[in-house]
């Protein structure tokens, strides 16, 4: 095959037809020299793209790439309009004259130039991400297995290289809380660096052929948006525990090569059987997406996942945390919610360096007023992952319990700093500003949790409190309409309204204390019986309960606007609960203190000065 000069005139008119000049393109084979450019230029785009990733060239080299060969096409286009393609070879009355030569060259350095003036335009970024060099954030890995029910596999690999990171004292790794949340963001590299204060993130796919599945990751430079190390792995569909585990510890050791340290390799676990590993996944993505979904399914795969194979850890706190949390999410979770505790006992027997069964420990010891062994388990959890907005949620809760809650709002606003979305805490958040008596902050801040479709129970009842200390009488009394209640219930709150306007109701606190029909939570009963100003009788009621060895929540002691620590029985109470012991070892808090051998309980750390130094602490 050769070239053939053209060197015939311009067509005249009759030769102008749009048919014409369709066959001319076919005769001089344009269409043909367009398709096939278009195929072989995509093939080598994919193939050098990967090769150029796999050897850490920047994004914008391969950007580079594509622009000349989109440059390129134009030239190949030119060329076969001007010359004639066949099969004849170049003859010697066609050979090519000089002026043909210069068009030839200069249409082949059209795509140098063009890359020459587009490289400002796609030049590395250079955006100051202000985060220190060992912090790293590992991004949702994209589904691309096309199938969707397979989502659980991506968020899967990303948990276990978070997993591992984490436990490496060398690397600041962002909560997975954070990093999920940028799932269906295409957000640029420096972005996510500065808004997660990463100087890497890792981001990866998983894809499938066949039975094999095939895990890749890159780790980013956010600053430059730089791919600095890229790998993959394979595994078959039934046994990715493998894969995964080769690709989060590469991913280990190319963060400890590009930041300059070294870093000890964590001991993987025993591969846990490839059913029960299946199942732990499915049941982990449900746990994790719970409230927005049915949590039963979740429960009963992580069941099964430890019946499957009993020496599994990971499935055992996974279960735990599972079996804790389902009663708030389904009635059908009172029956199992006891066993979450032995699931977690388990859990640390396999395997002591898992955080997140520490923390379930915790909240049992704490029901059965174990106030030092809960704190040392919540220490222990936060110690393992301080990146867990759970556990410091839960642990904030326990201080807030204990009296110490200067601490319990740091730990809370520290919970929704790494879940922004964590909606909980931030009813917590808003109870302790009416703790410190900052009314109008607490009462905003359960209307627009409220407004923002966040309608729970305690946070209904957090705004009926809100509008009961601010006074306003009537927004309370037409919330009450509002109440998932029942109707014995909203007459009683309908008349402590009323008598907290003025109206005088005599037969309000008994009435209170013995309507077992209205099933209010013992925790508003205390609060609503302090505030019609009979501490007696609330105190008397305390005591009945701690009797008949009912739950208490310490909270409801030194609740929003009442002063049941001037109780002259208070003292003995909190020395009852256990609370002085735990203070004297672990810390005194914002309610009581010790002064010469006696315990003065004053609420004396309470205020919203004090408040008001904490947010200004925490910013």
């Amino acid at each position: 095959m050769g070239l053939i000069a053209r060197d015939d005139a311009m067509p005249d008119d009759e030769n102008n037809k749009p048919a014409d000049f369709i066959a001319r393109l076919r005769e001089r084979q344009v269409i043909k020299a367009f398709v096939l450019y278009v195929a072989i230029g995509w093939g080598f785009y994919e193939i050098a793209s990967e090769i150029l990733t796999r050897f850490g060239f920047a994004q914008s080299i391969i950007q580079l790439l594509l622009i000349a060969l989109l440059l390129g096409l134009p030239a190949v286009l030119f060329l076969a309009c001007y010359f004639d393609i066949d099969r004849r070879g170049i003859h010697e009355e066609a050979r090519m004259q000089r002026r043909d030569w210069l068009i030839v060259m200069a249409a082949l350095m059209l795509p140098v130039f063009g890359v020459i003036f587009a490289r400002p335009f796609v030049s590395e970024p250079t955006t100051h991400v202000d985060a220190a060099d060992n912090s790293v954030a590992v991004l949702p890995f994209a589904n691309l297995t096309g199938d969707a029910s397979l989502e659980y596999l991506a968020d899967g690999v990303a948990e276990e290289i978070i997993a591992k990171l984490t436990g490496l004292q060398a690397l600041d790794v962002s909560a997975m809380t954070q990093s999920f949340r940028y799932r269906d963001a295409d957000a640029e590299a420096h972005v996510v660096g500065s808004e997660l204060g990463a100087a890497y993130i890792v981001r990866g796919s998983v894809r499938r052929s066949g039975h094999l599945l095939r895990f890749s990751a890159s780790v980013i430079e956010t600053g430059a948006g730089k791919t600095v190390w890229s790998d993959s792995t394979e595994a078959n569909q039934s046994n990715v525990f493998s894969g995964q585990d080769q690709l989060s510890e590469a991913v280990a050791q190319a963060l400890s090569s590009e930041i300059g340290v070294e870093i000890t390799a964590v001991t993987s676990a025993e591969p846990p059987d490839p059913e029960a590993y299946d199942l732990y996944l499915r049941g982990r993505h449900i746990w994790h997406r719970r409230g927005t979904v049915d949590l039963e399914p979740g429960v009963g795969m992580l069941a099964e996942a430890v019946k499957v194979d009993p020496d599994f850890a990971k499935g055992w706190s996974a279960l735990a945390s599972a079996y804790l949390t389902y009663p708030s999410y389904s009635r059908k979770g009172n029956a199992t919610w006891r066993m979450a505790e032995e699931a977690a006992f388990k859990a640390v027997e396999l395997d002591p360096r898992l955080p997140e069964p520490y923390a379930v420990l915790g909240t049992f010891a704490q029901t059965r007023q174990e106030w030092i062994d809960a704190s040392r388990f919540y220490v222990e959890a936060l110690r393992l992952d301080n990146k867990n907005a759970t556990a410091h949620y839960w642990y904030g809760e326990h201080l807030a319990a204990a009296g110490r809650y200067a601490e319990s709002m740091r730990h809370m606003r520290e919970a929704v700093r790494l879940d922004p979305t964590y909606q909980p805490p931030k009813s917590d958040i808003a109870f302790g500003y009416l703790t410190f008596g900052a009314y109008d902050m607490g009462a905003q801040a359960f209307q627009g949790s409220w407004a923002g479709g966040f309608q729970s129970v305690m946070n209904w009842l957090g705004n009926f409190i809100g509008y009961v200390v601010l006074a306003d009488y009537e927004t309370a009394s037409d919330w009450v309409a509002t109440s998932p209640l029942n109707d014995s219930a909203k007459a009683l709150l309908t008349r402590f309204v009323a008598a907290q306007a003025g109206e005088t109701d005599d037969e309000l606190v008994a009435d209170l204390l013995n309507a077992p029909d209205a099933r209010l939570d013992h925790r508003i009963l205390i609060w609503m019986v302090s505030r019609l100003g009979d501490y007696d009788a609330a105190m008397a009621y305390v005591y009945q309960r701690l009797e008949n060895q009912y739950l208490l929540d310490p909270r409801a002691l030194w609740g929003v606007g009442i002063r049941l620590h001037d109780h002259a029985r208070f003292p003995n109470l909190v020395e009852y609960l256990g609370l002085v012991d735990y203070w004297r070892e672990v810390a005194w808090g914002d309610i009581c203190r010790e002064e010469n051998d006696a315990v003065i309980c004053d609420r004396f750390g309470l205020s919203a000065e004090r408040l008001n130094d904490i947010l200004e602490e925490d910013d």
